[in-house]
């Protein structure tokens, strides 16, 4: 008679985190083969009886944590270790196109291109200057006109020309700005609390008068234009040239403008005829230092 197998055995242990050395709770231990299993307790403990053969292997797997297969020994006490499982995600790009949407544009600064200014090129900056909203002049003269920017002129108004301060405010308000427009590049008019950035002298608003850039490596231009006009039998010509090679860069403009007095169809405005002389240039040189 054969004698009857004993399932005796039992075996236990702990399952803890690898990293921290803290237990793992529910946590699965199987036996391998017989199907038999259960988990662990909050401190990671656990302990498996009724088992027949003295040793068993055993698997341990929990979620977050990799598998791990461990041999044990019955009536022996061990501590299992886990290592975290770290997943790692494949890259997403989400692409969209937002539609651009109409706002309020912004009036506290304007910027007068070098077309507008040549349009009309015997006119002085404070008339130009004018044509924008928020902006108008004080006319003591033909030529003798000086900006206003939302009632405040004279030395509530900076004026930089080419990156410097232009003194004419001082002068009384008979003098107008000695600036030639055919010579700009580009006027910005800064209005409001947007001048506070150029100093007190800027209460009023900041004009900034830039001529044209001194570029490296730029094709030669040049330009010459004149006009006549019938009311004062005016005249006026004038031109502008400029390079740029590796080290050096230049341009000249000049500008002259004659009128008379102008008339109406019933009588003459005399003191209105103007005459004005201007020529301007820069050069700029580069020079490539090396650094030891």
């Amino acid at each position: 008679m054969a004698q009857k197998e004993t399932c005796g055995y039992s075996l236990s242990g702990k399952v803890l985190d690898a990293n921290t050395g803290g237990p793992i709770f529910n946590a699965v231990i199987k036996v391998k083969g017989i199907g038999k299993y259960t988990t662990t307790n909050a401190e990671g403990a656990f302990k498996i009886d009724n088992l027949c053969t003295k040793n068993n292997t055993l698997i341990i797997s929990c979620l977050g944590y990799t598998n791990s297969t461990k041999d044990h020994e019955h009536d022996s006490a061990i501590h299992f270790y886990l290592t975290q499982q770290v997943t790692g995600l494949n890259e997403v790009i989400i692409q969209a196109k937002r539609r651009k949407e109409k706002g309020t544009a912004t009036i506290s600064q304007v910027t007068i291109g070098k077309t507008e200014i040549t349009s009309n090129p015997t006119q002085s900056l404070a008339a130009v200057l004018s044509q924008e909203q928020g902006v108008t002049f004080i006319s003591a003269g033909t030529n003798v006109q000086l900006p206003v920017i939302h009632g405040l002129y004279g030395n509530r108004i900076l004026v930089l020309n080419n990156g410097l301060k232009h003194g004419f405010q001082n002068w009384g308000a008979d003098h107008a700005p000695e600036i030639d427009i055919a010579s700009a590049s580009s006027i910005t008019v800064i209005k409001g609390a947007a001048g506070v950035r150029y100093g007190p002298e800027a209460l009023g608003g900041a004009i900034i008068i830039e001529p044209n850039p001194l570029l490296l490596n730029n094709a030669l231009y040049a330009a010459l234009s004149t006009g006549y006009q019938t009311n004062g039998k005016g005249y006026n010509t004038n031109f502008e040239i400029g390079n740029g090679t590796e080290k050096w860069s230049y341009f000249a403009n000049g500008n002259y403008t004659r009128i008379g007095d102008r008339n109406t169809p019933d009588y003459n405005l005399t003191n209105s005829g103007k005459e004005e002389k201007a020529f301007s240039f820069g050069v700029l040189h580069h020079s490539r230092s090396m650094g030891f």
